[in-house]
């Protein structure tokens, strides 16, 4: 099985099983110390999507190197091709093609949201400084008033 890890812009390829490399393969639950089989009917399969040249017959009979072609397919128009002819792998395509398809609503919903966020933000932030300028001319208008009672005084004092 090869996997793939990303770090920015770099993409790590490794093997997880590289003693035997095998296109589908068998695992089940053993005992260690009493090389006891937990019970053969739990097993685990796993494709190596990248050794799909290893394919048997077998294999190739029941369709595994189809699907795992399906699986490693970078283009649209490549998964229509494979899936061509075949109805379940074409209900799986519509399934992918929905999933990404929800992946760009997703994108529009969390463009909504963030939209409306920021619009929160500027709302009350635009709040806030409608209070302050209200506080902030009421003080300039008492300012303006006790200037007048003090202008008046003074005069008052000098006739």
């Amino acid at each position: 099985m090869t996997l793939f890890h990303t770090k920015g812009k770099v993409a790590y390829n490794f093997t997880l099983f590289k003693e035997m490399p095998e296109f589908n393969a068998l695992y089940q639950l053993l005992n260690v110390k009493t090389k006891t089989l937990y019970s053969e009917k739990f097993s685990i399969h796993v494709i190596d999507l990248s050794r799909i040249d290893l394919a048997t017959e077998e294999d190739l009979h029941y369709g595994i190197d189809r699907w795992a072609k399906l699986f490693k397919t970078k283009t649209w128009e490549d998964l229509r091709m494979i899936t061509k002819n075949n109805e379940t792998m074409q209900k799986a395509a519509d399934s992918l093609y929905q999933l990404n398809s929800d992946a760009v609503a997703r994108q529009c919903a969390q463009s909504r949201a963030d939209a409306a966020y920021w619009e929160t933000i500027k709302n009350n932030k635009l709040r806030y400084l409608e209070e302050a300028n209200s506080q902030l001319t009421q003080t300039i208008d008492q300012q303006a008033s006790r200037i007048a009672e003090l202008e008046a005084a003074l005069a008052k004092q000098n006739k």
